[in-house]
């Protein structure tokens, strides 16, 4: 890897982030709902049963999702995007994938508590 390598850089601490989430959301959530940390959206909030469900299910996207990172990382070791590009392609990857991460997981609330 050469420092010049943005893509990988970004993409590398992007996952170990990811990955730390989500290890934490599904093996230490927080104890109850609360405003401070957490998977703080309307349906997670709505009870201590949402809240534990939100958590351990985004969890699990969260590793998932990081690991993919790591390994786009690892492929953009190979890659010469340069100092512009790199960076153009890595931080959207994070963004729209955590995106994705809530969109599933409040899909996935709306599906399991249908009242």
């Amino acid at each position: 890897m050469t420092p010049e390598n943005h893509f990988s850089i970004i993409l590398f601490g992007f996952s170990f982030f990811t990955i730390l989430t989500g290890y934490w959301f599904k093996n230490h959530p927080p104890k109850s709902v609360n405003w401070f940390y957490g998977f703080r959206t309307k349906n997670a909030m709505k009870s201590q049963l949402h809240w534990g469900f939100a958590h351990l299910y985004s969890g699990k996207l969260f590793l998932k999702y990081g690991l993919l990172l790591f390994i786009l990382g690892c492929i953009g070791l190979f890659l010469n995007l340069g100092e512009v590009t790199g960076p153009a392609l890595a931080i959207p990857f994070f963004i729209m994938g955590s995106f994705y991460v809530v969109y599933r997981t409040e899909k996935a609330i709306i599906k399991k508590f249908k009242s």
